[in-house]
């Protein structure tokens, strides 16, 4: 096997290796097309109970819109509702979602 061909296998496996281990944090959408108001829990890895309270903008806020909207709506409109939340437990929370509403659950991976 030539030099070339080494460096290519060696590229690739580098290659492989460096996407394996990305993870971008994007914004979560979920849309209620019914007429009844629905429960959805979410389940964490990490404790959320501690990240709730302090102050971590836009990393476990939740914001909606009373239609169905795709998510650029949510850039173009600067007055978003805060959705209702409780807290099961240490890695869990429970949300609210209005009837033909769009839901943001901003920055997940």
């Amino acid at each position: 096997m030539n030099i070339m061909g080494r460096y290519k296998i060696l590229f690739g496996i580098i290659f492989l290796f460096v996407l394996f281990g990305c993870s971008i944090q994007t914004d979560f959408y979920i849309q209620n097309f019914t007429q009844t108001k629905k429960t959805v829990k979410i389940n964490y890895k990490k404790e959320v109970l501690k990240r709730l309270s302090s102050d971590y903008y836009g990393v476990y806020s939740f914001n909606s819109i009373n239609d169905i909207v795709k998510p650029k709506a949510f850039k173009k409109n600067k007055n978003l509702k805060s959705v209702d939340k409780s807290v099961v437990d240490s890695s869990g929370i429970i949300l609210e979602i209005a009837p033909q509403s769009t839901v943001r659950i901003e920055k997940n991976t």
